[in-house]
């Protein structure tokens, strides 16, 4: 029962809407209270996500889910998704069966329609050459592309993790951050990701995740992106959020190894005006039934004003290439390319939707002009390589 001075408020379904009235004092316990949310029209906003189930392992299987959510107000017709795996990875499956036109590294999805507040999956089991050394990083890239999208910041997703050995299954990550450092720009959405792994001797029935929010976050903002089981949201207190998967029946790992695994991915907004270096320090402790907590590693990230240069000589992820400028984009008859540093062996590539390389030419110079008339107008994915790794991103053709 409500106290006489509680008060109700009702979490915006999406960030384009308004709610009237912000809230209602609460004057009996059993009354009803109605809320008005007025929708503004004609905003088109996609988002993706990217997780894999288990960290990567030389020569075993693992699961990628990759998550589009219409979190806009419209219908959205005829939408495009783009994941690009490292090579070391082969594909085995992919779920749907068809969905997907593989093109090489690069998948190619479309999506027919997709309602307001839908989300749409699709997931790419694979398996890691044995090749692949120990300690390495894996980077995948995921895009998504709508017409009219108002915000681009949550169209595309880099998945960066390390290849390991033998590890505990049970973790947590956050896939906003730079370095091991883990510094991010003030207002920066961080998003977390919470595996967990049944490997005791029976059925979990149910799992239950408490995550103590950091209170420099504003909890309210707080939404489920994805999760491999159905996961319902829990929040107690002040910062205190409980990911409640009930009659899941996960099998332990000895049963079925793949099918013991699950997760949930959550985005949460920082508050405003967090003094320079805010820390921001996040764990989950993870409940398979009526046992003892599983605690997870401990994340870190920092809320800076200026990004430091923490990048070295000796550190090149797959998507290090920020020296890189494109304009005009969109564009109707040429591309102009300026790379801060020239670095030997560098081509800028671009690939239709279908995944069929259209266009391809050595860059020899700082500054360089790619013709695209011929080009049919639309968008299509450029892939640009060096020796120290590869970026990326998207140009479009009018």
């Amino acid at each position: 029962a409500a106290a006489q001075l509680d008060t109700i408020r009702m979490q915006p379904p999406n960030n384009y809407c308004t709610v009237s009235p912000p809230f209602h004092a609460v004057t009996q316990p059993n009354g009803n209270y109605d809320f008005g949310v007025h929708f503004t029209e004609g905003i088109v906003d996609l988002s993706i996500d990217m997780v894999n189930w288990e960290p990567f392992r030389p020569g075993f299987d693992n699961k990628i889910t990759l998550t589009v959510q219409n979190i806009g107000n419209e219908t959205v017709q005829n939408a495009q998704v783009i994941a690009v795996l490292p090579s070391t990875l082969s594909i085995d499956f992919i779920t749907p069966l068809g969905l997907a036109t593989v093109s090489n590294d690069t998948l190619f999805w479309s999506i027919a329609t997709i309602a307001p507040f839908a989300s749409m999956s699709i997931q790419i089991e694979v398996t890691l050459s044995v090749n692949a050394p120990i300690g390495s990083t894996l980077s995948l890239y995921g895009h998504v592309d709508a017409t009219n999208d108002v915000d681009a910041t949550n169209n595309e997703i880099w998945l960066s993790e390390i290849v390991v050995g033998s590890y505990d299954p049970n973790d947590k990550l956050v896939k906003q951050g730079v370095g091991s450092k883990g510094y991010v720009l003030h207002g920066t959405e961080l998003a977390y990701t919470l595996r967990f792994q049944n490997t005791g001797t029976d059925t979990a029935f149910n799992v239950n995740i408490r995550d103590s929010l950091d209170l420099n976050m504003d909890v309210p903002s707080l939404r489920i992106l994805a999760s491999s089981h159905p996961v319902r949201l829990d929040m107690r207190g002040q910062n205190e959020a409980t990911f409640r998967f009930e009659n899941i029946f996960l099998p332990d790992s000895n049963a079925n190894q793949l099918g013991s695994n699950g997760y949930v991915t959550y985005a949460i907004r920082p508050k405003n005006n967090l003094p320079e270096n805010t820390a921001i320090k996040n764990k989950g402790y993870i409940y398979f039934d009526f046992n003892p907590p599983v605690v997870t590693n401990q994340t870190t990230n920092t809320y800076v004003s200026i990004i430091p240069n923490i990048i070295t000589s000796n550190s090149k992820p797959e998507n290090l290439n920020t020296g890189l400028t494109i304009f005009p984009n969109p564009s109707k008859e040429s591309l102009n390319l300026k790379i801060d540093e020239l670095i030997t062996n560098t081509h800028f590539e671009l690939l239709d939707i279908s995944g069929q390389s259209v266009l391809k030419q050595a860059i020899k110079n700082n500054q360089t002009q790619i013709d695209i008339s011929e080009l049919k107008t639309g968008t299509y994915l450029y892939r640009f390589t060096t020796n120290d790794g590869v970026k990326f991103g998207k140009i479009v053709k009018q």
